[in-house]
């Protein structure tokens, strides 16, 4: 296997951990992914029969709920995913323009896990945070390359579900246009004006079209281009439209009379989307050859049935045999430009030809068999591959564990590091698994030491009877106390309601509490005793995220005003993350600066935070004179939630001399006493040459998610422009012998498409910045 091959796609392309949580699933899908279980979410638009939708992961599920980690469901067989049920597309009509593809059909929804009833929503690849939904989502199409067996990355997409009727359109990456055909701020109004189709209940169809307009674009009855502002949720339903959307004029058209165009009895085919033999075709148009935008049709060994119709005479033709080619059911999702990625390792052969000898590992096999890490090429080759190459290769993938796994049946050479490196980290997420992997280390007690991170996913589950797993797995205690060497530990659940701390078994709560490593992260957990972290004296970093405080559970606060029968030494946390964990990081910050904390906040370099929180002072006050970095997202928000002005600054970074990456990310809030950027302005300002501070790269994002509510105004720009922060920041940091170190200025806009109108502002505003050469500017979609 080529490391080129092994490289193109990582497992999941959305490594981040913000407000929504990680990815649900991934993204390099195969063999050994597909079923109806599979968390692919690498989907595919190339033909009327080769095409995948987004729907949930669990049955039953409200579109709006779970939109950001659906996974993909695709009309066959070979993409890693899970599989459209046969008879759940009810009518289909795909249509290929200059600018985009699209399918628009009716569909079962409930087949695909979507409630019945439920009205649905939008799928894109941006969000208001820009992370798309689902995350971490990639698309594909062959309908833009000259090869139907390979596949380019489709940027711009939009993919609505709900009521029975689904559209996906996959705008053409290469077109300037792109990002208009398949706009995303029209989630409200569905099918019908964002990918208005001529698709019928029934009827099974491949045409060639007409560019539509712009969504949200339209012509009014005095013949003037206007466009429609779809209104806040905040005012209810939309009742009605201004306009109905112009249904572009189609051609070509090859219609197939045989559902079964997707219940397996259809030849597979990459292109063309032109059934097997045995289906009746009928095309509409000018040609009459049934030929669609992907290919010709085809037969499987016998002739298919074509009707034509011209425009002033009708003619039958039988149609010629050719061959559609599909991909190998082993081949994983493709880059942008040059094909597939064929995971299974190829056959070896030595110079006659004969088989290069395979030795199985009987201890190998067991192991990747309890973690779920099993294949059906389960071979290891007693291929020699030289000490340079394998360190080259697995450099590479030192965190690709899929591909780690690779290597290690290909030959005996990566054996020894893929362990080391395959069990470094461990994801349990359900008690089968667990339970397998307790009986690996307590039968093999020398694979304790690789062991470096352990994940918990906890999860309710019909399966579970309704129960979350780690609320009774009996293994999960001794597993974690049975791991010597462990450096990172995360609890977590990815989806509400939070788990509450009091539900976990009693003696798996004492041995996380007894933990001695360096790493703690915990998100989606209620009622977590924030002081029992005094005597975490190994602890160096720390993540809080979505903890919460749940009224229905006791809350246990921890020995913070227990006394201890003997002194412990003393720990400094270096890293620290709280998102959205008010009250818990209130009570953390409350311990860990109480003087009897064994754990001290002091040397703390590294601290992000998300939301304005009172504790954040006193952070600031504690550690100002060893933080090196700090990320704070969350600020400006309205006055309900922070009811005092901001004052969460120091007055001068004086108070911050070893700071040297500062982000801040806040909503336009010009005015209003929550605004951070003139406290921000101010405190940079009170630093003087003296202070010798260490500034060397700061950030600024504003949104104005919410607060421009349509399209950006002319009066919007000048009060932008107006903003006092701009020369307040500009004369700050270009003082004379002040900061010294500074690099990089960036200042970033959610200004949507207006981003023109602000091209001007660094020149007119921000001069000294500019002309010192470190000011840059970035703008992004609301």
């Amino acid at each position: 296997m080529a490391l080129k091959e092994i490289l193109l796609i990582p497992y999941k392309v959305d490594t981040d951990n913000l407000v929504r949580g990680t990815q649900a699933g991934y993204n390099r899908c195969n063999a050994s992914t597909a079923g109806q279980s599979s968390l692919c979410q690498t989907g595919f638009l190339n033909s009327v029969d080769d095409f995948c939708l987004w729907a949930p992961i669990n049955p039953n599920s409200i579109v709006g709920d779970v939109e950001g980690d659906m996974v993909a469901w695709c009309t066959k067989p070979g993409r890693g995913t899970r599989v459209i049920p046969a008879g759940a597309i009810r009518g289909v009509q795909l249509t290929k323009t200059p600018d985009y593809v699209q399918v628009v059909g009716f569909i079962d929804q409930t087949r695909i896990n979507i409630a019945s009833g439920d009205q649905g929503g939008e799928m894109d690849p941006h969000g208001a945070d820009l992370r798309g939904n689902p995350l971490g989502g990639l698309m594909y199409s062959n309908a833009y390359t000259n090869n139907k067996n390979a596949f380019r990355q489709v940027i711009e997409w939009h993919n609505f579900m709900g009521s029975d009727i689904f559209c996906l359109k996959a705008c053409d990456p290469a077109r300037p246009n792109a990002a208009r055909f398949c706009e995303h701020i029209y989630d409200r109004i569905g099918c019908a004006y964002n990918a208005p189709s001529n698709a019928q209940p029934g009827v099974f169809e491949a045409c060639k079209g007409d560019n539509q307009d712009f969504p949200g674009v339209y012509t009014d009855a005095q013949g003037k281009v206007q466009t429609y502002r779809q209104p806040p949720e905040s005012l209810g339903a939309i009742t009605t439209i201004p306009y109905t959307a112009r249904v572009p004029r189609s051609s070509d058209c090859v219609r197939y009379e045989s559902a079964a165009l997707f219940a397996g009895s259809v030849s597979p085919g990459t292109g063309g989307g032109t059934p097997g033999g045995g289906v009746t075709v009928t095309t509409t148009g000018t040609s009459a050859s049934a030929t669609s935008d992907g290919g010709s049709g085809s037969g499987s060994g016998s002739e298919s049935a074509a009707t034509s119709t011209g425009d002033s005479s009708t003619s039958t033709t039988t149609g010629h045999e050719s061959t559609i080619t599909a991909p190998p059911e082993t081949t994983a999702a493709p880059d942008g430009s040059t094909g597939s990625l064929t995971v299974a390792p190829p056959a070896q052969t030595g110079n006659s030809g004969a088989v290069v000898r395979v030795e199985v590992p009987v201890l190998a096999i067991a192991l990747y068999g309890q973690l779920g890490l099993h294949n059906n090429t389960m071979m290891v080759l007693s291929l020699s591959i030289p000490e340079d190459i394998i360190s080259t290769i697995l450099d590479e993938l030192s965190s690709d564990n899929e591909s780690l796994k690779q290597c290690s049946l290909v030959s005996q050479s990566f054996l020894p590091l893929c362990h080391k490196l395959l069990f470094s980290s461990i994801c349990l997420n359900h008690p089968t698994r667990t339970r397998g992997f307790y009986r690996v280390i307590t039968n093999n007690v020398s694979f304790a030491s690789y062991i470096r991170r352990v994940e918990i996913i906890s999860s309710v589950s019909p399966e579970f009877r309704g129960r979350d797993w780690v609320t009774f797995e009996h293994t999960l205690a001794p597993l974690l106390q049975a791991l010597h060497n462990l450096h990172a530990f995360t609890l977590r659940k990815n989806f509400l309601p939070p788990l509450p701390w009091n539900t976990l078994p009693a003696d798996l709560r004492s041995t996380i509490l007894d933990l001695s490593v360096p790493s703690i992260t915990l998100a989606h957990v209620a009622n977590v005793p924030m002081g029992h972290f005094r005597r975490f004296i190994c602890l160096k970093d720390l993540k809080l995220l979505d903890i919460e405080l749940d009224h229905g559970h006791p809350l246990d606060l921890g020995p913070l005003n227990a006394s201890l029968s003997s002194p412990l030494p003393v720990g400094y946390l270096e890293s620290l993350e709280i998102l959205d964990s008010p009250m818990c990081g209130r009570h953390l910050v409350t311990t860990l600066t109480d003087p009897r904390s064994s754990l001290k906040l002091s040397r703390l370099k590294d601290l992000e935070l998300f939301g304005d929180h009172g504790f954040t002072g006193t952070i600031m006050e504690t550690a100002g004179q060893t933080l090196q970095r700090v990320v704070w997202y969350g600020l400006g928000e309205g006055t309900d939630c922070h009811p005092t002005p901001f004052t969460r600054f120091p007055s001068s970074f004086s108070a911050l001399p070893a700071l040297r990456f500062l982000t801040i990310g806040t909503k336009f809030a010009r005015g209003r006493a929550y605004d951070p950027l003139p406290l921000l302005a101010q405190a940079l300002a009170g630093a003087t040459p003296r202070d010798a501070c260490a500034l060397e790269h700061l950030k600024v994002y504003i949104s104005f998610y919410g607060v421009w509510k349509f399209a950006i105004t002319p009066r919007d720009v000048d009060t932008l422009d107006e903003y006092a922060f701009w020369p307040a920041l500009d004369e700050a940091l270009t003082r004379p012998g002040v900061y010294t170190k500074l690099t990089r200025v960036g200042v970033g806009l959610q200004v949507g498409g207006s981003r023109q109108a602000f091209a001007g502002l660094p020149k007119r505003r921000m001069p000294m910045l500019l002309e010192k050469g470190v000011l840059y500017m970035m703008f992004t979609d609301q």
